[in-house]
């Protein structure tokens, strides 16, 4: 009787491990820790063109973040990236964003001093750096209709010289 017990008893143990393992093959992996699940969005991202004449679109899949800062970085952050299929860039590759928010339909971009100070190609260079963000942004988000470029935290009266960004910059003006 005590071996028909014992024999249920690691039988049972048996199957337990058994689906326990089969469960697990199926079930997804975690996510790292510290990494939440990555979602994707496409977005239209807007560069220069080999003449600087006009705006080149990309649609490209970023990573979609639970608000509207973090959706807000990727999309200037993949245009300090640079294009993928033929576009120029328009932002030097060195420039860093040091913080980015939204204030009534404003979307407002610190960007660190190397957006100023690379800012090659005169004046048709810096419209294609000034007309590339705004349409980005405003193009991506839903109740934004206006962009702010700060340098360093300060608002600048212009990043090159050439045009004039101290106030709201607005699509139909940067086409």
């Amino acid at each position: 009787m005590k071996r028909i017990v014992a024999a249920v008893v690691v039988i049972a143990c048996v199957a337990a491990v058994w689906l326990l393992w089969r469960r697990a093959a199926r079930a997804p992996e975690p996510a790292p820790a510290g990494e939440a699940s990555l979602r994707t969005r496409t977005v239209t991202l807007y560069f220069g063109s080999r003449d600087a004449g006009r705006l080149i679109p990309e649609a490209r899949e970023v990573g979609a973040r639970d608000d509207a800062v973090g959706d807000l970085r990727e999309l200037a952050e993949a245009l300090i990236a640079g294009p993928r299929e033929g576009g120029v860039p328009v932002l030097p590759s060195a420039t860093r964003l040091l913080a980015a928010y939204i204030v009534d339909g404003t979307a407002y971009l610190d960007f660190s001093g190397e957006i100023a100070d690379g800012s090659a190609g005169g004046t048709a260079g810096e419209y294609m750096m000034i007309a590339s963000l705004v349409n980005t942004i405003c193009s991506n988000f839903d109740g934004v209709d206006a962009v702010r470029i700060l340098v360093e935290g300060e608002e600048v009266d212009t990043l090159g010289g050439h045009l004039l960004v101290s106030g709201p910059l607005k699509p139909a003006d940067w086409r």
